[in-house]
This record gives C-alpha cells, sequence and structure tokens, in this order.
C-alpha cells in the first residue's frame, strides 16, 4: 500500500473489518425484517394498515423468518422499469418525502432502493 500512496493512513484491516461486519449483517434476514419493522412504523399507519405519505411497506410475518429466509406481504404491483417515464415522475414526490422523513425526521434510512423493494401499486386504492 505504501508504494501506492504514501500519504495515505488508512487501516485497511479495520475498514475490511467494518465491512465484513456491515456486509454479514446485510445477510441476516432477521437485522433486514428488524429494519423493514422499523421502516414500517415509521411509513404505515398502523390503525388503518395505510401509507401515510404514498409508500406502503409490507407487514413482516415474524413467526416464517429466520437468518436465512424474509417472509412478508405480498404486494401487487409493477416494478419501477416496466412502467413509463411519467408514471415514474409522478412517484418521484412520495419517494422523496418518505426518504425526508426517514432521513430528517426518524434518523434511520432504508438505504436499499433497488427495483425488488420499490412496486407501483396498480390502482391508486390499493393502498
Amino acid at each position: 500500500i505504501d508504494r501506492f500512496a504514501p500519504q495515505q493512513k488508512t487501516n485497511y484491516v479495520d475498514l475490511l473489518n467494518t465491512f465484513a461486519v456491515g456486509f454479514y449483517s446485510e445477510l441476516d434476514f432477521l437485522n433486514e425484517v428488524q429494519n423493514q419493522k422499523r421502516i414500517r412504523a415509521i411509513l404505515v399507519d398502523q390503525d388503518t394498515n395505510k401509507a401515510k405519505n404514498g409508500v406502503y411497506v409490507p407487514k413482516v410475518y415474524d413467526e416464517f423468518c429466520t437468518a436465512r429466509l424474509a417472509v412478508t406481504e405480498w404486494i401487487e404491483g409493477k416494478a419501477l422499469n416496466e412502467i413509463d417515464d411519467q408514471s415514474i415522475r409522478e412517484l418521484i414526490p412520495y419517494a422523496q418525502e418518505a426518504f425526508l422523513t426517514q432521513l430528517l425526521k426518524e434518523g434511520f434510512l432504508h438505504a436499499d432502493p433497488h427495483k425488488g423493494n420499490w412496486k407501483a401499486f396498480t390502482s391508486p386504492d390499493d393502498r
């Protein structure tokens, strides 16, 4: 390492250890479902089971979850890569509100926005 960047003072062993802990916690679905339940409590009205600001988070079925399996409520909808650009533009305010609520109000952010984690409801009345 010194040969390429002698001014660099990063402890690469510590860096890799930190990365490894984070990586393995991402692979532990019990940790993931705890995070999902926390985000659900923030974004979904628990009395009505409706999205507070247009973003719905599926329920977790704890009794079926293990470190290698997460079981959640099935949500009908379309993957974001299956909808047109105008529909995407219409969803942006909801995603932005959810993101800013998590980041600025709650201090807890779900930062895994791949297409498997987002679906567009097929009808505005779906949730």
